[in-house]
């Protein structure tokens, strides 16, 4: 038997039951409508419950990411603060090399220095290693100077071939770590605009 005949076969019964057979139809249209209601509500709410668990882990994603940020904001402010008293430190140490500007010198370059590690956790790490690059400049930048100010202590000569030697070094040193500031001044710059 195939399909044709099966469908008059059931046409025919339909036609001989009248209008019970209406009846049948009818009866079955809505069972078919309301199976058909139920199980797309059931796929709605299985979809709901899906979009609920991804909108909750995004909040979450969302909040996470924000606390980060601020905290990372925050660290980088510090640091700049630090870096810029550093520099200025730095900056008194050039222009008049003496024992207490190298004191002063040496205690901001501690304290910077423990600032950047506090800080390591939420710093960009191409910043870390920028910053860590400076204080090495710093670091070379804070020995000229203690051996200019030793020398100059040992000798009465304030020209002599050794200390333009190491002055002419300690500005080879203080060119290095502004030419850094300003790099870490751009990338701070772009990373607090989220670029």
């Amino acid at each position: 038997m195939n399909w044709d005949e099966t469908f008059r076969l059931i046409f025919a019964a339909l036609a001989s039951v009248g209008g019970a057979g209406a009846i049948i139809v009818g009866f079955s249209k809505y069972l078919g409508e309301l199976f058909s209601k139920k199980y797309e509500q059931k796929l709605i709410a299985k979809f709901q419950n899906q979009i609920n668990e991804y909108q909750n882990k995004l909040d979450i994603l969302k909040t996470t990411t924000l606390r980060y940020s601020d905290r990372q904001f925050e660290l980088y402010s510090i640091l700049w603060s630090s870096l810029q008293n550093l520099k200025i430190s730095a900056d008194n140490l050039w222009e008049k090399a003496n024992s207490k500007n190298l004191v002063n010198f040496s205690k901001q370059l501690r304290e910077t220095k423990i600032e950047i590690e506090k800080a390591s956790l939420f710093i960009e790490d191409v910043h870390y290693k920028e910053l860590a690059g400076i204080i090495k400049h710093f670091s070379e930048f804070e020995i000229g100077k203690k051996m200019l100010i030793d020398y100059r202590k040992t000798t009465q000569l304030e020209e002599h071939l050794i200390e333009r030697q190491m002055i002419a070094g300690n500005q080879r040193v203080k060119n290095r770590y502004n030419e850094l500031i300003l790099i870490i001044k751009s990338d701070l710059k772009k990373q607090l605009k989220g670029e």
